[in-house]
């Protein structure tokens, strides 16, 4: 019977802690799992969740796009990937469905002018106020793995 009643007490706390979600960051006290610098700045911040449930916590979209470029993790392993849209800050966007301005005249934490937003509306207003250029998650994507043969990080 004790057993029975372990097995009801541990079963709860093994789902949960492989559940597949985005997990808050901790500003000012989560490290970024790209550059380690300490996740400051809550219009920036972005996260990848594996399939396994484990969240990657980053400072800003460029330090998880170069931790994905440089094969930090498979991209067949993340289930999840976040951003934060500028204008919302502390609040994430799929990854996968957002628009990103780069403009030298809108700075970002490390250095890329890298800034994200939910609707391809509010990212063309940005671009109207700071000119730069305008991208999908995939062009993007296909952006950082151009500039990375040229300019390994490792």
């Amino acid at each position: 019977m004790k057993i029975k009643i372990l097995l009801y007490l541990f079963i709860p706390i093994i789902i949960t802690a492989c559940s597949v979600e985005q997990e808050p960051i901790e500003y000012g006290h989560d490290e970024c799992d790209y550059c380690q610098m300490t996740i400051v700045d809550n219009k920036y911040g972005a996260e990848i969740v594996n399939k396994q449930g484990k969240a990657f916590k980053f400072d800003a979209a460029e330090c998880l796009m170069r931790y994905i470029v440089h094969g930090e993790i498979a991209e067949s392993d993340i289930a999840l990937t976040f951003v934060t849209d500028l204008t919302k800050p502390g609040e994430f966007v799929d990854a996968k469905k957002g628009f990103y301005l780069i403009s030298e005249n809108l700075p970002s934490p490390m250095g890329a002018y890298l800034s994200s937003f939910k609707d391809k509306k509010t990212a063309s207003e940005y671009h109207d106020k700071y000119d730069g250029e305008l991208y999908t998650w995939n062009n993007l994507k296909a952006y950082f793995k151009s500039i990375t043969k040229t300019h390994p990080h490792h």
